[in-house]
């Protein structure tokens, strides 16, 4: 049971990283305008093309998927997440910023519904829904 509640603990800690991955430039598009010297609809773009990548990608991607093992696709998802948000706060290269904004964006829906189904099939059918809801608290 505590094994249970920690990884259901670290798969909410996921789900804000990545949310924060997806949301967290918004507040920061000033400064990347200012450190990157670039206008306003350049600076929108890294936003939006998050946005749309995810919704055009994200189920043929996740259908892909979906066959492969979860704790692998899981681990490398996050890795991923990890490795793109590095380079992207490091890079001076609006070209690079936006390369590691796409990768993540391409597998970020693939990481929602694998989450779900890993919670869901590691607790009883009367806890799935406690469950579920605990790693998706991680959105607020």
């Amino acid at each position: 049971m505590k094994k249970q509640s920690l990884f259901i603990f670290a798969l909410s800690l996921a789900v804000f990283g990545v949310i924060t991955t997806e949301l967290g430039i918004i507040g920061l598009l000033p400064q990347v305008m200012k450190d990157l010297n670039i206008d306003v609809q350049e600076a929108g773009l890294l936003v939006s093309i998050y946005a749309v990548v995810v919704a055009v990608s994200g189920p043929f991607i996740t259908l892909m998927m979906s066959g492969w093992n979860r704790k692998y696709v899981l681990v490398g998802i996050l890795s991923l997440f990890v490795v793109s948000n590095l380079v992207y706060a490091m890079t001076q290269d609006y070209t690079t910023m936006m390369i590691f904004r796409v990768l993540p964006a391409l597998v970020h829906a693939v990481f929602f519904s694998v989450a779900l189904v890993v919670v869901t099939s590691m607790v009883p059918v009367e806890e799935q829904s406690n469950a579920a809801a605990k790693v998706f608290g991680g959105v607020a």
